[in-house]
């Protein structure tokens, strides 16, 4: 099966993965089952999805705020 995301404006996207222009594996969204389907999300990568509704698989993004620092402004905000 297909992995699918369902964005914030109720349409349903399937992963699909292609070859790169270097031979390399390449990722991609589209609303259609078609293409290589892909199961998992790779390791390394997150579903991305920008205001617009739109959505995309792209590295993770290595924070520079560690958890303690985030649970210390929640903490502070209640």
């Amino acid at each position: 099966m297909t992995l699918q995301y369902t964005n914030h404006k109720g349409e349903t996207y399937y992963l699909h993965k292609g070859k790169g222009k270097k031979g390399g594996s390449q990722y991609s969204f589209s609303k259609k089952e078609a293409g290589t389907p892909v199961k998992s999300i790779p390791k390394g990568y997150e579903i991305y999805e920008d205001p617009n509704g739109r959505v995309f698989l792209r590295k993770n993004i290595p924070t520079k705020i560690s958890q303690e620092e985030i649970s210390v402004v929640e903490n502070s905000i209640r």
